[in-house]
């Protein structure tokens, strides 16, 4: 049983792995069809554009190349990552 200092690192460490879990990003230029249309307002449409225009670097990428809309942008920005 943990007490004191180490009940509060064990705690601590507990928090910081469902945070990092709950926040882990899509990277956008590997994902799966099935994966990329989990994000909100994606349907087979755009997951068709996004797989077929990558690499993407940025948000604006999606914008310019793939022709995701303002409101989706927005609804996945924080979803996404674009390691290569």
């Amino acid at each position: 049983e943990f007490t004191g200092q180490a009940l509060k690192e064990v705690k601590d460490i507990t928090i910081q792995k469902q945070e990092s879990e709950s926040l882990s990003l899509l990277n956008i230029n590997k994902a799966s069809a099935a994966e990329i249309q989990e994000l909100p307002g994606i349907g087979e449409t755009y997951t068709k554009k996004i797989i077929d225009n990558r690499p993407f670097n940025s948000i604006e990428d999606l914008e310019v190349k793939a022709g995701l809309n303002a409101n989706i942008l927005e609804q996945i920005k924080d979803l996404i990552t674009y390691d290569l």
